[in-house]
């Protein structure tokens, strides 16, 4: 699914912080600061609100990345790529548990609509460290998975309280100097998770 159908993302500019819970400010974002109020203030962390939320999340979330190819392998293991612990539209609380999260292995099937290979950390890392090379570890790599454009990392999935908002990161790695990475805050929809607030972590 491609970004654009996924909901708008707000501009950073219309994105204030109070506290620890996001606000939104203008008539574009009267829904989405009804929301808010409706799922209660993201300021704080609660528990996985149903059973496989967290691989929902995970879903959207490479959905989101519109990546290419028939084939996405994704590392097998969640990694938080996120440094800081304060983003401006992102809940503290919900950024502090996502860091906070122990790794934890990827298990059951993502919705992504097409094959999903899980790798072990150990097997992706194994490329690049058996061969001294960037540039001949993504050979190796091409020649593993001929079908995939690069792999995706994700990292545990935080959710606020009620259960409606979630945040995670996504990146997605595909060359010696391509890739990027993503923090993603999302909203619990009748129709599912929907992102409505992103941005940048890293650029290569």
């Amino acid at each position: 699914m491609a970004r654009g159908d996924q909901g708008r993302v707000p501009d950073a500019e219309a994105v204030d912080k109070i506290g620890s819970c996001p606000q939104f400010s203008g008539g574009a974002f009267l829904g989405l600061a009804l929301a808010l109020l409706a799922g209660g203030c993201a300021t704080k962390a609660g528990p996985v609100p149903y059973a496989g939320a967290e691989r929902d999340v995970w879903s959207t979330a490479i959905r989101y990345l519109d990546a290419p190819g028939e084939v996405i392998v994704v590392r097998g293991v969640t990694r938080s790529e996120v440094e800081h612990r304060t983003y401006d539209g992102f809940p503290d609380a919900l950024v502090d548990q996502m860091r906070a999260a122990p790794e934890r292995p990827l298990r059951g099937a993502l919705d992504l609509g097409r094959r999903v290979v899980l790798v072990p950390s150990a097997d992706l890392d194994a490329m690049w460290s058996a061969t001294g090379s960037t540039g001949e570890g993504w050979r190796a790599f091409r020649e593993r998975y001929p079908h995939a454009e690069g792999f995706v990392s994700l990292s545990r999935v935080a959710f606020s309280a009620g259960g409606v908002w979630a945040v995670v990161s996504v990146s997605r790695s595909y060359g010696s100097r391509g890739g990027n990475g993503t923090l993603l805050l999302l909203r619990r929809t009748r129709g599912g998770w929907r992102v409505e607030r992103a941005t940048p972590l890293w650029i290569a």
